[in-house]
């Protein structure tokens, strides 16, 4: 392996590193004016085998290995946003909702690496470490962890238009829901009919 490959700043000279690509690594002094190439600082968890002592190859069973632009490696749990997990093959069949199945090859082992991309609510606009939802844009409401479009007092919703209001509300010509006026002396109004009256009064 090339000492330089993973260097950001190498040595005027160029027989060594002086600078890593990136803060997980650094550059290992072995004495006597001989250095080694850029190595990480810890190993990475999960990890079954490493390319010369650098980089993550291959994960333990239940892992993926995600692989990054800057050859810094890591191993993600299979099961990381997935609904159904196939024990016998190793690999999700489903993934939770806001999570879509996606694949990778491994440059090393060539195998096909299934796995769960969380793809983010564009009408999210806070989540948590958990990719839970915490906070919806204006005129949505959180709905198991999604952002769902909401029209005050509406009952029915069908794309971002609503077809039928609640009890005692009509649709105006924007599109909201405003309440049906009141019936005098009525006690128990049900949109436009009143069901009872008050004291004193009959229908």
């Amino acid at each position: 392996m090339d000492k330089l490959q993973l260097c950001a700043v190498p040595s005027a000279d160029k027989t060594h590193c002086e600078k890593c690509i990136n803060d997980k690594l650094s550059v290992i002094y072995i004495g006597a004016g001989v250095y080694t190439f850029c190595q990480l600082d810890w190993p990475v968890d999960n990890c079954y085998a490493y390319d010369f002592c650098v980089n993550c190859m291959l994960c333990h069973d239940g892992y993926w290995l995600n692989q990054t632009v800057n050859d810094i490696n890591y191993c993600i749990p299979k099961t990381r946003g997935c609904l159904k997990y196939d024990s016998v093959n190793k690999k999700c069949v489903t993934c939770m909702d806001s999570w879509v199945m996606n694949t990778t090859v491994n440059r090393y082992s060539k195998l096909t690496e299934y796995y769960c991309m969380f793809v983010p609510d564009k009408n999210c606009l806070q989540y948590d470490s958990n990719n839970t939802c915490q906070k919806c844009a204006s005129s949505y409401v959180l709905t198991g962890n999604k952002c769902v479009f909401a029209i005050a007092n509406c009952d029915v919703i069908s794309g971002n238009t609503c077809t039928k209001c609640k009890t005692n509300y009509q649709l105006d010509s924007t599109g909201n829901c405003v309440a049906i006026p009141k019936i005098t002396n009525c006690q128990l109004q049900v949109d436009y009919t009143c069901q009872s009256c008050v004291t004193g009064y009959k229908l």
